[in-house]
């Protein structure tokens, strides 16, 4: 099996297409996609954005840990898209690194600004920011996730790359 049997692990920021690639990367490798925000919500019970508005990001990251580790426990070969911000907390990083394989989806400002300002308000980092606002919390962010999405075992250039060349990349490489 390719990967070593592992979890995939997708990381990098909001926008970078770890949700679309990851499905087509299940879909190739004949295992399960799962998006870490969607296990979130089941648990919660309530979308990101409101726990994000009546909990915090505190207590989100926590219940991202927590949702982490569950996947990580069920043994379970599949992939995850994770949050922009799963590998920065906690040993979230090194669990999945541990555990399964990460690839770093690496994507210019221009295509993310793009991908994220039509969904601000679904992304709670995000929500109520317009043009440079995102722009300018994206670089913010990116300036301290960087040094996390770099220990990928894997990264990937995203740039001016349909999905499905991605998805092909990534197998390659696995």
């Amino acid at each position: 099996m390719l990967a070593g049997g592992k979890p995939i692990f997708l990381i990098g920021l909001p926008g970078s297409g770890k949700t679309t690639v990851g499905k087509l990367l299940s879909t190739q490798l004949g295992i399960s996609f799962i998006d870490l925000d969607d296990i979130i919500v089941q648990r919660e019970g309530r979308a990101i954005t409101e726990v994000f508005e009546k909990e915090g990001e505190d207590y989100f990251r926590k219940v991202e840990a927590a949702c982490l580790a569950t996947l990580i426990e069920s043994k379970d070969i599949k992939v995850v898209a994770t949050g922009g911000g799963t590998p920065c907390f906690f040993d979230n990083l090194e669990k999945m690194k541990r555990h399964g394989i990460t690839c770093y989806l690496e994507t210019p400002w221009n295509e993310l600004a793009a991908r994220v300002a039509p969904e601000e308000s679904t992304r709670p980092l995000f929500k109520g920011l317009a043009g440079s606002e995102i722009e300018n919390q994206l670089q913010e962010r990116f300036s301290w996730r960087l040094p996390f999405y770099q220990k990928a075992q894997i990264i990937i250039s995203t740039e001016n790359k349909l999905a499905s060349d991605i998805a092909k990349e990534l197998l390659a490489r696995l």
